[in-house]
């Protein structure tokens, strides 16, 4: 079962905006995609009271959520089972879980729903779903920002990149522009799956020994997933584990660093700024940084749109230096469907030893959502940092399988936060 973070292919559009900390903003919008507006018109609570009616609020010392629950397609309206108190605690121990590994003084707001994702049309309550989703869930950062030079610099960040919403606030809290801003994550878990909640007053006839067996409930393990440990994996992807590279134009299998810079009126301007994580990739099979791949393509792409205008340029990049460079990545050969040949790097929690790396998800079969954006499958299996494999632990909660290591997170995990930006406590 596949952990699902939707990435939607779609074209940004981005302003310059007046700010004393950032060059631009990009928020994301109802239609998924992430845009940025000339104002902000919502302010905290009257974005809540616009979309989120039926919601309750959840806080510990550095996560503050929004959380909407409607019971699973299939349950059953005369249980006493409160499956949203279940998946409420859950979604409190993995927030504790997480500020215990990461330093987050400033509260990081989170937009979570749980609910059905049956594609049932015709469905009625307590009918078990005939079409359901094989999506878990998924979350993502609510916006991205590019620091001033000036800001950036300041704080040890690179103005040329942009950095996840939640991040922002640990840098610069009482900023108007990200003040304005509803929430730094958001997020969508299913009601649907079996899940396993450790306050589930079922859980008590059950050891640890039994489940890894047996799976949760006396279910089969391949139907059975602890629902803290996916709400923690996708908080990691909401904190700003995620690249920007993908298809974002109409030619296909020709990866670009970033989304489309668009005007207004649709004119393309350029390729937007790359996310920060993708600073830290490398090319193990060539050594060399990505960034060089992304100086190329972007290079290329503006010859084109120079030499082609807004009807041709798209010809042209096709053919150019950059525009090979962005197909041969997605090559049945090429870096991002080569096992084992994407790496990331990451400082120690000193800042300054060595650095060290972790390898990234890189099937021969590239596969949106997974590829790139999670550790390897292979490699983390049963170890440390197995958290961010692309798919979820079945039948085994998350507190009874930390394997060689004490903390639940996990040492290259942590590390990739800190070259994110994050300070972390181990």
């Amino acid at each position: 079962m596949m952990f699902i973070l939707t990435l939607l292919q779609f074209v940004n559009i981005i302003h310059t905006v007046q700010s004393k900390s950032f060059q631009n903003h990009f928020y994301l919008h109802e239609s998924g995609s992430y845009k940025t507006q000339k104002k902000f018109t919502y302010g905290r609570q009257k974005y809540q009271n616009k979309l989120y009616k039926n919601t309750t609020q959840i806080s510990t010392a550095s996560f503050d959520i929004t959380f909407s629950c409607t019971q699973p397609f299939g349950y059953d309206i005369g249980s006493k089972l409160d499956i949203c108190a279940f998946a409420s605690n859950s979604i409190i121990s993995a927030a504790k879980t997480l500020e215990a590994s990461v330093h987050l003084p400033t509260p990081v707001r989170v937009i979570l729903s749980f609910r059905s994702f049956c594609s049932d049309s015709s469905g009625n309550p307590g009918t078990p779903c005939k079409s359901p989703s094989s999506t878990l869930g998924y979350a993502r950062p609510y916006g991205l920002h590019q620091f001033t030079n000036d800001v950036a610099r300041s704080y040890g960040l690179d103005p040329a990149f942009t950095y996840p919403s939640a991040l922002v606030r640990q840098y610069v809290p009482d900023d108007p522009d990200l003040n304005a801003q509803a929430f730094d994550i958001t997020s969508s878990f299913n009601s649907d799956y079996n899940w396993y909640y450790q306050a589930d007053p079922r859980n008590r006839v059950w050891d640890s020994a039994q489940i890894m067996k047996d799976g949760f409930y006396n279910q089969s393990s391949t139907q059975s997933f602890d629902f803290e440990q996916v709400v923690l994996h996708e908080f990691i992807h909401g904190l700003g584990f995620v690249s920007s590279w993908g298809v974002w134009s109409d030619i296909e299998n020709l990866f670009l660093p970033a989304f489309l810079d668009q005007t207004d009126d649709g004119t393309i301007v350029g390729i937007q700024p790359s996310y920060i994580i993708n600073k830290a990739l490398s090319d193990s099979v060539n050594r060399v940084w990505i960034t060089a791949y992304a100086d190329i393509i972007a290079k290329s792409f503006e010859q084109a749109l120079r030499d082609g205008g807004q009807e041709k340029w798209m010809e042209l990049f096709e053919e150019s230096v950059g525009g090979k460079v962005g197909k041969s990545l997605a090559a049945p050969d090429g870096l991002f469907r080569t096992p084992n040949a994407l790496y990331i790097w990451f400082p120690g929690t000193d800042q300054t030893s060595k650095l060290q790396f972790a390898v990234l998800n890189t099937p021969s079969t590239f596969s949106p959502g997974s590829s790139i954006t999670h550790l390897d499958s292979d490699v983390y299996r049963g170890i440390s940092s197995y958290l961010m494999r692309p798919s979820a632990t079945q039948g085994l909660p998350l507190r009874n399988y930390i394997p060689y290591q004490t903390n639940t997170i996990g040492r290259d995990i942590l590390g990739i936060l800190r070259s994110i930006g994050y300070i972390t406590r181990y």
